[in-house]
């Protein structure tokens, strides 16, 4: 409104905000809660990014101390508060929140806006104090042996993706990998199940590399369609360096006529675009003219490295030492084309895996430049489908 914005109760919203607390006092878990919302079709606050509409277990716990998640909003007792947190934008465009100290808190009792009572808030807050305090040795000791900043425990976390949802498959305990979707929001918002043991996810990977995708018959292919690429590719290159060097000096030229009539006085908005026009003309040529190609001439060179790189890979053990993992998991990201699918099979008696390599992921294991890989960015070996 003009004003601002007004806060009122919705009748419809409010029951389910008062179920949802009761079945968490009852002792249901948020995940529980999550799915069973899901299955009455319940619509969430939040569409979210893969499964729009469907509810999740944070979303109804949050963390208590920053007062997230509907089981901490105050709004609920009708208690509103402002300016708990700021927003800061990161270099790459994200926003992070910062949480201001609570004496610049602005707090306003509305009465009218209660839809819990107190006795229902308290046992709530009840319950969350004793789980608290149950796993406070086991928060201590995760704390202790925090991996701050090493990235992902597991080998292929972030590398797998469910067929069926789109959403990631991740370790669901220490030994499985599970649709995130169904483990986190119930069978309603996704029916796959199906788990895998981690140690025959990853041997069947590693299997699958070595007898299909990377045998020495395809890296022979490999070889030659790279070969041929980059020869067509310094063809074209050849027969264009000298129409690009001409057409260089030729936009030089004209940027220097323009730049001694702006000297004169000559500026206009049509001058301007026309420079401006030129200079990314320029810059485009000199690209073209400045690219070396002598590196790739010959590709021969930096196979037998890349496929020793490769090999080595393959042949390690998957259970790769903690100082390993992270360089392991880059080359593993370089040469899968895109992300595992993990498809149920009609049945659901099992999976089927679906791995792909690219073959701009083998050159990189040379350490050829970004200009020399794109080349064949878009190459790369068929999928290979294997069951679990």
């Amino acid at each position: 409104e003009d004003v601002g914005s007004t806060l009122k109760i919705n009748p419809e919203h409010a029951k389910w905000v008062k179920q949802i607390f009761e079945w968490y006092a009852d002792g249901n878990t948020p995940r529980w809660i999550a799915a069973q919302l899901n299955e009455l079709g319940v619509p969430s606050p939040r569409k979210g990014r893969k499964i729009a509409g469907k509810w999740c277990q944070n979303a109804i716990y949050g963390h208590v101390k920053r007062g997230t998640g509907m089981l901490n909003c105050e709004t609920y007792i009708g208690r509103v508060i402002w300016n708990k947190r700021n927003w800061t934008k990161a270099p790459d465009g994200r926003r992070i929140p910062r949480n201001n100290p609570e004496s610049e808190w602005l707090i306003q009792d509305r009465p009218d806006l209660r839809i819990i009572d107190d006795v229902l808030w308290k046992r709530v807050k009840n319950r969350q104090e004793k789980i608290r305090e149950k796993s406070k040795a086991k928060r201590e000791a995760l704390h202790n042996n925090a991996r701050i900043g090493r990235g992902s425990k597991y080998l292929f976390s972030g590398m797998m993706t469910c067929g069926e949802c789109g959403a990631n498959y991740v370790i669901v305990n220490q030994r499985e990998y599970g649709c995130s979707t169904h483990r986190n929001r119930g069978k309603a918002a996704c029916s796959n199940n199906l788990r895998v043991k981690r140690e025959l996810l990853e041997n069947r990977i590693f299997s699958t590399f070595k007898e299909f995708l990377f045998t020495p018959t395809h890296l022979t292919t490999f070889e030659q369609v790279v070969k041929k690429t980059l020869k067509e590719a310094i063809k074209v290159k050849q027969s264009l360096n000298d129409s690009d060097e001409q057409q260089l000096k030729h936009v030089e030229k004209q940027i220097e006529n323009l730049l001694n009539a702006i000297k004169l006085g000559i500026i206009t908005p049509s001058v301007q675009e026309e420079l401006k026009t030129l200079e990314q003309q320029k810059a485009q040529y000199a690209q073209r003219v400045n690219i070396e190609w002598q590196e790739i001439d010959n590709i021969h060179d930096v196979m037998p490295e890349m496929k020793q790189t490769f090999t080595d890979i393959l042949n390690g053990n998957t259970e790769v030492p903690e100082e390993h993992l992270a360089k392991l998991r880059s080359r593993l990201h370089m040469i899968l084309g895109q992300a595992i699918k993990m498809q149920p099979k009609t049945d659901k008696s099992g999976l089927n895996a679906e791995i792909q390599s690219r073959y701009v992921g083998l050159l990189k294991l040379s350490g050829l430049s970004e200009d020399k890989l794109n080349v064949v960015a878009g190459a790369g070996f068929e999928p290979t489908t294997f069951r679990l």
